[in-house]
């Protein structure tokens, strides 16, 4: 923009590709971010109700105990996974 104060003739920038080229890698950025997460979350959905149907078939103290444990790990997984995202 100095420069064309300086020279008139001198052409500007071409601002309107580059707001193109920042929105889209912007846009691209977030839809990776959002792929993130939809795997994650699809995972943790499957582990849980993997675990759901260990609780339900589960026959004894000891095997509901096991079950219980599984869910439990399944969700501090995606805690931590979750809380990992958050300090990137």
């Amino acid at each position: 923009m100095v420069v064309r104060i300086a020279d008139p003739a001198i052409p500007g920038w071409p601002t309107e590709p580059l707001i193109v080229i920042a929105a889209s890698l912007i846009g691209w950025t977030q839809i990776k971010k959002f792929n993130e997460l939809a795997s994650a979350y699809t995972l943790t959905a499957h582990e849980i109700g993997l675990t759901a149907d260990l609780i339900t078939d589960a026959n004894s103290d000891e095997a509901f105990s096991a079950a219980v444990n599984e869910a439990e790990l399944a969700f501090s997984r995606e805690h931590t996974q979750w809380v990992a995202r958050q300090n990137n």
